[in-house]
């Protein structure tokens, strides 16, 4: 008797998610030998979703107190009941993603009054494909002695939910529209060993992830998304250029930025246009009562997050880091129904001229491929029931409707100017 398992299993719950990412992923390694923060590989050198790294952002959608019973805590010395594997990426079914299918990509920190570039502040890092495939292996397992079997069964669902309804971002800069993940269809089985006969273990002896037939689709209880967001449909007046020079189609020196050959605009490009369009319009008020009398800067960190460098003096609340509270979404920009031949990317050679002489500068002829004319559709996603970032998305809209608040470079010769077509607001919970 005393080789018994005290507490042995009672019944395990066995998830199989199919999931896309809807939008780049960035899984890094902490190595820059390529980048300056490369793609975490495995032993075989491809791309791949940790299940650490999938279970932490999944804790995280939890209070704490839900996190440490689903979870485990090492205060309780309780182990996790939810175990999650690791996930391959692939291009399809059979073809597993490698090394030479990540994408590289940078960015730059601007300057919010004039646009520039910020010194040492240009970056680039490497991301897994926004168009990459992978399979989501949970499994719950429930033992003799837990007494909420019940609460981890419904919390289980409520993770489940949230996966189904696009609420899981996976990666860094996941406030920015990365790494969001869309699943594609949910498969169950259940293990009930309390029955006291031996079909339930002989199915699971004989268990296969990939290859088991007793796999039956599954749709759990919807409960809603916990952040609410902002829909805005945009028309695009002009064209817009947020420059890449790695993805090019030819011979032009740079295109706009594209992610799976469509024409994008990152959240990271969202958020630094909304920020830089807010600190202009805010700035006037600044100190007063309408900003919580605090300096511009600091009011729009509470919004937008901040990182203080080590070496920065300590604020009075003492934080060095804050999340944002606005989260932005990748947008893809689209042609309008009957006016594709005037749309879409064009090729436009240029020269800088000599204002003295009125002739073309030595060196400075070059051929871009801007984006033209089209649509988008901007989601934005907050806190449920934050009016204050509901009001400041709200000033936001109004300013790039005014054609105050625009985007990308090249914006003193009209580029990057956009119209609000549409707008609407759904409260937490309301989201499909």
């Amino acid at each position: 008797m005393s080789d018994m398992n005290p507490n042995p299993i009672q019944k395990r719950l066995v998830y199989k998610i199919e999931a896309v990412l809807a939008s780049p992923a960035l899984i890094g390694s902490g190595e820059s030998e390529s980048t300056d923060s490369d793609v975490l590989l495995n032993a075989s050198g491809n791309p791949y979703l940790p299940g650490s790294a999938l279970a932490g952002v999944l804790r995280h959608t939890l209070d704490e107190k839900d996190a440490d019973l689903l979870f485990g805590s090492l205060a309780s010395e309780k182990m996790s009941a939810l175990w999650v594997m690791d996930s391959k990426f692939t291009k399809n079914k059979d073809v597993i993603l490698t090394r030479d299918d990540i994408m590289e990509l940078d960015g730059v920190a601007l300057d919010p009054e004039n646009k520039t570039a910020l010194a040492k502040r240009k970056y680039d890092f490497q991301a897994v494909p926004g168009d990459a495939r992978f399979t989501i292996r949970l499994m719950l397992v429930l033992r003799e002695k837990d007494q909420n079997g019940a609460a981890m069964e419904a919390l289980t669902e409520r993770l489940l939910s949230q996966l189904r309804c696009g609420g899981i971002s996976v990666g860094a800069k996941a406030g920015r529209g990365f790494g969001r993940v869309k699943c594609t269809a949910i498969q169950r089985q259940v293990f009930d060993y309390r029955t006291h006969d031996r079909t339930a273990l002989d199915r699971w002896i004989q268990f296969e992830w990939d290859t088991d037939t007793g796999w039956e689709p599954y749709t759990p209880a919807r409960t809603g998304a916990s952040d609410a967001t902002m829909t805005a449909v945009l028309k695009l007046c002009g064209s817009i250029m947020i420059r890449d020079t790695g993805s090019l189609d030819g011979d032009e020196d740079f295109k706009h930025i594209s992610c799976g050959g469509e024409p994008v605009i990152y959240g990271t490009s969202w958020a630094g246009a909304f920020r830089g369009g807010l600190h202009k319009l805010l700035k006037p008020l600044s100190g007063q009562e309408a900003l919580q009398g605090k300096q511009v800067d600091k009011y729009l960190d509470e919004f937008f997050g901040f990182v203080r460098e080590e070496n920065a003096l300590a604020e009075d609340d003492g934080r060095r880091q804050s999340a944002s509270r606005l989260r932005f979404d990748m947008s893809v920009l689209e042609k309008e129904a009957g006016r594709e031949a005037e749309q879409g990317y064009r090729t436009i050679t240029r020269v800088k001229i000599n204002r003295f002489t009125g002739g073309a500068a030595d060196g400075a002829l070059f051929t871009e491929r801007p984006w033209a004319g089209g649509k988008t559709t901007l989601v934005v996603r907050y806190p449920a029931g934050d009016t204050e970032c509901e009001k400041l998305i709200r000033i936001a809209l109004d300013a790039m409707h005014r054609g105050i608040l625009t985007i990308g470079g090249e914006t003193a010769i009209g580029r990057g100017v956009f119209q609000v077509v549409s707008e609407q607001y759904a409260k937490g919970g309301d989201a499909a």
